[in-house]
């Protein structure tokens, strides 16, 4: 495939690849996906729309995360104030577009599971 093509599919795929990519370090990237996880798992379960097993193994995804955010230890790079900055300030101008790219993200981390 090439890189093109890659791009391509990349732009009609729900998770974003890219944006995991994107993070940075393996730590980097185990924050996004355990951060991303659990703000859709706390959506869903508001929701009411999934049911317990569903839910179950959401958390588990998030488990794995967390277990490499813990096993990478205290990292000087872990939030960049600027890009935590800029994430608050989309989620307060656009809260559905923030949960939108959470969900995205966490679509990818799931994807990146399999």
């Amino acid at each position: 495939m090439s890189a093109e093509q890659r791009r391509a599919a990349n732009a009609l795929s729900f998770g974003d690849q890219q944006a995991l990519e994107d993070a940075g370090s393996p730590y980097l990237r185990a924050l996004a996906c355990r951060e991303a996880i659990a703000s859709v798992v706390g959506r869903l379960q508001e929701s009411g729309l999934v049911s317990e097993p569903q839910l179950a193994l959401l958390d588990r995804a998030r488990g794995i995360y967390a277990s490499r955010v813990e096993a990478a230890g205290p990292q000087p790079e872990a939030r960049p104030a600027e890009s935590e900055g800029e994430s608050n300030a989309e989620a307060a101008v656009d809260p559905a577009a923030a949960m939108g790219s959470k969900a995205q993200l966490a679509i990818a981390c799931l994807q990146r599971l399999q």
